[in-house]
């Protein structure tokens, strides 16, 4: 069973996929839930999606949600190392785009 969230993150990655020529390489989509980050990297291939890389980080922004109304500092730093870790990721896999959602 597919949650709303990752509905949403697999609609962009098969979004980001239409608008490339077939064959022209893979796009990487990082599904930024409430207790967790996925990262999604597929591409198409002879009409067909593969999925080729999923990578989770647990993130709890949702705790901070919970307790203060707001995400910490220290959260957001979080959330964008693991950004940029996962960008740099898809750089090294030979990702041609990046989207979060």
């Amino acid at each position: 069973m597919i949650h709303a969230a990752g509905a949403v993150a697999t609609w962009a990655l098969v979004a980001a996929l239409a608008r490339t020529e077939p064959g022209t390489g893979k796009i990487c989509v990082v599904d930024m839930g409430s207790n967790s980050f996925k990262l999604i990297l597929g591409e198409m291939s002879a009409g067909a999606y593969l999925q080729r890389h999923v990578e989770k980080r647990t993130m709890e922004v949702g705790a901070d949600m919970s307790k203060t109304g707001r995400i910490s500092e220290q959260k957001l730093q979080d959330i964008q190392k693991t950004l940029t870790d996962f960008k740099s990721r898809c750089d090294s896999k030979g990702a041609v785009g990046f989207s979060a959602v």
